[in-house]
């Protein structure tokens, strides 16, 4: 899952920074990934090869006890099966997930030049709901 998550994220705003190599970017999302599976969230998915059991992608949830909203923390599908249903697959057994813990909304966040993932997400029939930008300054 780590050489997936690797891969995985162009349009995010690490990988955006120019001020931050790709290398460390895709070393965030990897331990991001890790994470996740240690306990950062309250469920991660994984789609598997029937061939060899080898992971397809992954998407990972938790729950906001606060509000009682879900949320989509993190989801990726390798590059060589993207664009064969693997994320969609992946989101309806996350939707189905929090429907079983009795969740009624379901958040995502994306970078609003990440247009992929918008078209996806729409796709999914999620609707947008808020917007917001992030600045950051660069004190070297």
């Amino acid at each position: 899952m780590e050489k997936i998550a690797e891969s995985a994220f162009m349009y995010d705003r690490f990988h955006l920074d120019p001020k931050i190599p790709k290398e460390k970017s895709d070393e965030l999302y990897k331990k991001w990934t890790v994470n996740c599976c240690k306990g950062l969230v309250d469920e991660v998915i994984i789609c598997a090869s029937a061939q060899d059991d080898k992971p397809l992608g992954f998407i990972a949830c938790k729950i906001d006890k606060s509000r009682h909203v879900g949320i989509i923390d993190l989801i990726a599908v390798s590059k060589n099966v993207r664009r064969k249903k693997i994320g969609s697959g992946l989101i309806n057994a996350a939707l189905n997930w929090f429907k079983r813990e009795g969740v009624d909304i379901v958040e995502v966040s994306t970078q609003l030049t990440n247009t992929p993932a918008i078209n996806f997400y729409l796709s999914a029939d999620f609707k947008p709901h808020s917007s917001k930008v992030t600045f950051h300054k660069w004190l070297l």
